[in-house]
């Protein structure tokens, strides 16, 4: 099983090197991504299948030596929260297979990047140890910086140059704060290492989790992002290619909430009950500061970049209740903002290719023009604002939940930005969808969703359906890790 295990991370960078080096058309390419990210993910649904939910140890363990002199291993290994975060890795990626046009430039390179961005994203969800972790953490950065810097917009160079900056401000944060925590455990009990395993039973002391913490929750939170650190994140998604925004809100955020978890809540203990409720007032500010800050967009893509930072407020919001509810909540929401939001950018981007534009002021009826784009828009919009029987509903309301125990006060204001959220998607489908069509439009010709189109959304639709009328699964996944976390942190 190990030998699977290493395919599954380290095939697709393989076949996207290919892609790179090797002359081939773009329909060829294509098929080529398709099928690999098709092998991968039928790769992790068999570990899903083979997983065993009544523990929550780490499974599918490898462990190699690898840099002894650091206490460093090539170590390896997945519990369930780690498992559905790999699951949404796997899919997405076949997802924007499906969805790109062989058509567009360059589509070769992209799918190249793409497929080598796949490693870098399940090496950060299945590392054990940190300097890996680190490695994987910071790869990352490159092929998503050359897919906005290639194949972005008007303001591309701007952009990725600005994403890097701050996602690398945040990546030295985490590799002080983990300097620190190798140095303070080796020279206390004698052993240098870096497995992260052999961080999560140990103490430090309060004044050094304290101090440390900080770091580690700054640099997270700038992958999520938070505000104040969010700034980033509108320049990157507007300016992106379709492809890359979708991996961008659908797994890359990601990043930073799975980080928080699996080491700021893990493994500070005392630091978290500290700052429980700074980190709560985090989330609900982000929460309705971008809500606000969507509600006032004219692009559309930029509206629903700002609402990527309203939800990642609420996964905040839920781990910094410190109960199995908001806990389950923020690490659902993780999985349901993945599915919805690469749905959401993807309609942009379709959107954008059929109108040459994004802004709301300029668009208008086009219920009557692109009917079919209408209903998957119209689908997108309520599944995102929270509506019962969809994946995001599951997840919203277990963090209310989590959060009415914990800060009763902070949940009104938590109330105010889903109000927000709400009529930011009802004015964008009012004006955009609904009405008469704008004079600009009248006569003109304007295609519909392709084939690729549909198959990619109808994906998503149906998944978002399921997760949200039958959430157990997933929950079940990760419901025993979430309460080991929890029992360690002294939460309920």
């Amino acid at each position: 099983m190990n030998w699977l295990f290493l395919i599954m991370v380290f095939f697709p960078s393989f076949v996207g090197i290919m892609l790179l080096v090797k002359k081939m058309t773009d329909r060829t390419a294509k098929w080529i991504a398709l099928t690999s990210s098709s092998i991968v993910f039928l790769i992790s649904l068999y570990f899903y299948y083979m997983f065993d939910k009544t523990t929550s140890s780490f499974q599918f363990i490898i462990h190699v030596n690898w840099i002894e002199s650091l206490g460093s291993s090539f170590a390896f290994g997945m519990d369930g929260i780690s498992m559905s975060l790999v699951l949404l890795t796997t899919l997405l990626v076949v997802v924007v297979m499906i969805f790109m046009d062989y058509h567009s430039d360059d589509v070769k390179e992209f799918l190249g990047f793409t497929l080598i961005l796949e490693t870098a994203l399940l090496g950060v969800f299945v590392a054990l140890d940190f300097l890996l972790f680190y490695v994987f953490w910071e790869l990352v950065l490159i092929p998503m910086y050359f897919m906005i810097l290639h194949w972005g917009g008007p303001r591309r160079v701007y952009a990725s140059i600005k994403f890097f900056i701050y996602t690398h401000v945040g990546s030295f944060l985490i590799l002080v704060g983990i300097i620190a925590m190798y140095f303070y455990k080796g020279s206390a009990d004698g052993v240098y290492t870096l497995s992260i395993l052999s961080y999560l039973d140990y103490n430090f002391s309060d004044k050094f989790q304290l101090i440390v913490f900080p770091m580690i929750f700054i640099g997270f939170a700038i992958k999520l992002p938070l505000v104040p650190f969010h700034t980033w994140l509108p320049d990157a998604h507007v300016e992106a290619p379709t492809g890359g925004s979708m991996l961008l809100a659908g797994v890359l955020l990601k990043m930073g909430g799975y980080g928080l978890i699996r080491i700021g809540f893990t493994i500070f203990p005392v630091a978290v009950n500290h700052y429980a409720y700074i980190m709560a007032v985090f989330g609900v500010v982000s929460m309705l500061y971008g809500a606000l800050l969507a509600l006032a967009q004219d692009d559309l893509k930029k509206m629903v970049a700002y609402s990527s930072v309203s939800h990642m407020g609420s996964v905040v919001l839920g781990l910094a209740a410190l109960n199995i509810n908001g806990f389950n909540g923020a690490t659902y929401q993780l999985f349901a903002h993945g599915i919805i939001s690469a749905m959401l950018f993807m309609l942009c981007g379709i959107l954008q290719y059929s109108f040459k534009t994004r802004s709301i002021s300029k668009l208008g009826g086009l219920a009557q023009i692109v009917p079919k784009m209408t209903v998957f828009y119209v689908f997108a919009f309520i599944a995102s604002l929270g509506l019962p029987g969809l994946a995001g509903f599951v997840a919203e309301i277990n963090v209310l939940m989590g959060a009415f125990q914990a800060f009763k006060y902070l949940l009104a204001v938590a109330l105010v930005s889903l109000i927000v959220t709400a009529g930011y998607y009802l004015l964008a489908l009012q004006k955009v969808f609904f009405g008469d069509i704008k004079q600009s439009l009248v006569g003109g010709e304007f295609a519909d969703l392709k084939i690729n189109e549909k198959i990619a959304l109808m994906t998503l639709t149906v998944l978002i359906v399921i997760f949200g009328l039958v959430p157990g699964p997933l929950i079940e996944l990760f419901n025993l890790s979430n309460l080991e976390i929890l029992a360690r942190i002294g939460g309920v």
